[in-house]
Formats: C-alpha cells, sequence, structure tokens
C-alpha cells in the first residue's frame, strides 16, 4: 500500500510559525517571571518544583 500526503508550503509556514510563537512567548514568561520575582523567591520556587 503506498501512502500520499501532500504537505504544501501552507502548512510548513504554519508550524513553523508556531514554533517561533511558543519560543517567544516562553522566552517572555521567563523574562517576566525574573522582572517579578527576586533571584532568592526564583530559586525558590524552582526547588519547589523539582
Amino acid at each position: 500500500m503506498i501512502v500520499t500526503s501532500s504537505y504544501g508550503t501552507d502548512a510548513i509556514i504554519q508550524v513553523f510559525g508556531m514554533m517561533v510563537l511558543g519560543g517567544v512567548g516562553a522566552a517572555a514568561w521567563l523574562y517576566f517571571d525574573e522582572m517579578v520575582l527576586s533571584a532568592e523567591d526564583a530559586g525558590k520556587a524552582r526547588e519547589a518544583s523539582e
């Protein structure tokens, strides 16, 4: 049985765009987290999550 699929450039661009937006969102959250919490509080939060 032969499986055919068509991945057009639109789908590839959409996936790449979502990866970029996800990375930007994660970076923004980390930056915001460090701004709001002091270094000591951030360390305690990381230790508690582990």
